[in-house]
């Protein structure tokens, strides 16, 4: 299984709600700064609103119906499915500062049978952004892949990450930028790579209804380290990923008048693209539909 499995939960978490606090009557209107508060809440970038300590459990499952390119002449259907679980906690150091703890299994189902399995677990300390503005971040994840269902192991990662991401909101939507380089060290000294990434996310809240469209794209630059002897020089690659969907979580309120304890339900198409100077490397993935996630939070 490939490390960016288990890292597209990551990817795709939403930081839970902040509840609106009771006003008197007399100051039944909103001001600007709590305006730009509640859709910089909306999110997938850590640490922006929502609470600042708690428990969480984000469920994803991809079932993969077309591969390769699905609108050319090579395109063929697929029973392959990822699924990943993921525990989460999140804890307030200080006023400025938090620190949260994933750990969790991911698999991959081809033709109803595990092909592949993994587990694996991250910390990362960053600075906290109740509303617009920069953070700061570092992060640290080990992950081991196996064979079929946890059977025989075939490689063990760490990843070290850091960088910054900003926050803010642009008329009723907002937009989030992440940027910062990554290290993975594998015991497969060809998997070992140094990256510079570019995740930019949007949400769009659409009207009253409580649905938010989700437009998120990522560009990846990797450096491998090591050549393999058959190849002429180091793999070098781009990956270009974009994901658009719904998360349909707050038109869905399980305790009215309560904080919405769901703090994800999404769904969208995801299309991703490699381009290397090692022709095998090369890979076009288009998704109808397969990512659907659901956060609970506690």
């Amino acid at each position: 299984m490939q490390p960016g499995k288990l890292a597209l939960a990551a990817l795709l978490l939403v930081v839970t709600p902040v509840p609106t606090s009771a006003q008197p009557s007399d100051a039944l209107e909103t001001s600007p700064a709590d305006a730009d508060l509640d859709v910089v809440d909306q999110l997938h970038l850590p640490g922006y609103g929502g609470r600042a300590s708690g428990f969480g459990i984000e469920f994803e499952i991809a079932p993969e119906i077309a591969s390769h390119n699905a609108l050319g002449s090579e395109s063929r259907t697929t029973s392959a499915t990822d699924v990943s679980l993921a525990f989460i906690a999140t804890h307030q150091l200080s006023d400025r500062f938090e620190i949260e703890f994933d750990a969790g299994p991911s698999f991959t189902f081809d033709s109803g049978d595990v092909s592949g399995s993994s587990l694996g677990a991250a910390l990362e300390l960053r600075t906290r952004q109740n509303d617009s503005g920069f953070a700061a971040f570092a992060r640290y994840g080990l992950a081991r892949d196996f064979d079929e269902f946890f059977e025989d192991g075939l490689d063990t990662i760490q990843t070290f990450s850091g960088g910054v991401r900003y926050g803010t909101s642009v008329g009723p939507a907002a937009i989030g930028v992440e940027i910062g380089p990554r290290w993975v060290n594998s015991s497969h000294d060809l998997d070992d790579y140094l990256a510079g990434e570019l995740f930019v996310d949007a949400v769009l809240p659409l009207m009253e209804s409580g649905v938010i469209l989700i437009a998120e794209m990522a560009v990846d630059r990797r450096w491998y380290q090591n050549a393999a002897p058959i190849l002429p020089a180091k793999r070098r690659d781009w990956r270009f990923e974009v994901f658009a969907g719904l998360d349909l979580a707050d038109a869905i309120s399980l305790a009215p008048g309560r904080a919405n304890p769901i703090r994800s339900l999404g769904v969208g198409v995801l299309w991703l693209e490699v381009n290397s100077n090692v022709d095998s490397a090369d890979r076009s993935t288009f998704k109808l539909l397969p990512a659907v996630t659901a956060g609970v939070s506690f």
